[in-house]
């Protein structure tokens, strides 16, 4: 009986400690999204607080299942972003992603995108399931990580092994695992 309490309180405070990492990860992912039109005026050279303010784009990492998605449109919430979701593992090549993408990196809100002409609004680009881009040809994560360079809007990347061969060229993104 003495181990059966043992272990439930260990997984408790396990589950507490993951709660509390996650908050800590996703007021990073938020303080990020809060300053990423300053990093832009500064053409991302000043780092910033949490030393994330010199990344255009963000590589979200962590066990499937555990809210990755759900917390960044959660974010873009809270900070005024309106979310364009593309799921890259349904857009497996490079062209695809290139011609949907290579206009709405300079849009500024969804209106914008839809009308084909630049606003003041803000516009957040999610990118879910990166690491599944790895079925189609070759260099999906090389062109999404061009697109990054070139973006005036933030681009957040979800996958869920960020470390790997595959999601090598995404290494110059900020990495936060959840």
């Amino acid at each position: 009986l003495r181990n059966r309490r043992h272990a439930s309180s260990s997984r408790k405070e396990s589950a507490a400690a993951s709660v509390v990492y996650m908050r800590q990860q996703i007021e990073k992912q938020q303080a990020w999204l809060r300053d990423w039109p300053k990093s832009l005026k500064a053409n991302f050279k000043k780092p910033g607080p949490n030393a994330t303010n010199t990344f255009r784009g963000m590589l979200i990492s962590g066990a499937p299942g555990i809210g990755k998605t759900t917390a960044v449109h959660l974010v873009c919430a809270l900070e005024g972003y309106e979310v364009l979701e593309l799921n890259a593992s349904d857009t497996r090549s490079k062209k695809l992603l290139e011609s949907e993408l290579s206009d709405t990196i300079h849009n500024r809100s969804i209106g914008s995108w839809m009308r084909g002409q630049p606003t003041k609004g803000r516009l957040a680009i999610v990118l879910d399931e990166v690491d599944g881009m790895s079925g189609g040809d070759r260099g999906g994560v090389g062109a999404i990580n061009a697109l990054i360079r070139k973006s005036q809007v933030p681009i957040i990347c979800i996958c869920n092994a960020g470390r790997t061969t595959t999601m090598k060229p995404l290494e110059t993104l900020s990495l936060i695992p959840l």
